[in-house]
């Protein structure tokens, strides 16, 4: 067997570790509480990864992320962050994922992103409640 000269690297967070990061990131992105670049600092230092907030929004669409997530008690907080917000930022992932690419290509395999995408059943329904992979509603307020 031959040594891979560029081994894979991997976070030495667990899975809810990421997934908290992340959606950290996103939300603050998303409301332009932090930039694209400083949201990318962010998560390479919490992470210790080569992330994006990109990579973030396709991480928080995916099964592992989804299920670290949904094992939080209810009443989860940290010092900025409710479990409901991590439940936000996960659709919000997938909204994104689904919509925002201008070709109207996914960004992400996740389960739910098609769900999301304008002739999905959660797009369909978000189309009619005005909302944008943004997170801008019609009144032109972040969600």
């Amino acid at each position: 067997m031959r040594h891979n000269p560029f081994p894979k690297k991997k976070s030495k967070l667990p899975p809810l570790g990421k997934a908290v990061a992340a959606a950290k990131a996103l939300l603050a992105v998303r409301d332009e509480k932090m930039g694209s670049k400083e949201a990318g600092l962010f998560l390479r230092t919490q992470v210790g990864l080569q992330w994006t907030i990109l990579t973030a929004a396709q991480y928080l669409t995916g099964k592992e992320a989804m299920q670290a997530l949904d094992n939080l008690p209810s009443d989860w907080s940290d010092d900025t962050h409710t479990r409901k917000q991590m439940t936000e930022a996960v659709l919000f992932a997938n909204l994104f994922c689904a919509q925002a690419h201008p070709s109207g290509s996914s960004l992400s395999s996740g389960s739910l992103v098609p769900a999301f995408k304008p002739d999905g059943e959660i797009g369909k329904l978000l189309c009619q409640l005005g909302a944008t992979p943004d997170g801008v509603g019609p009144s032109g307020k972040a969600h």
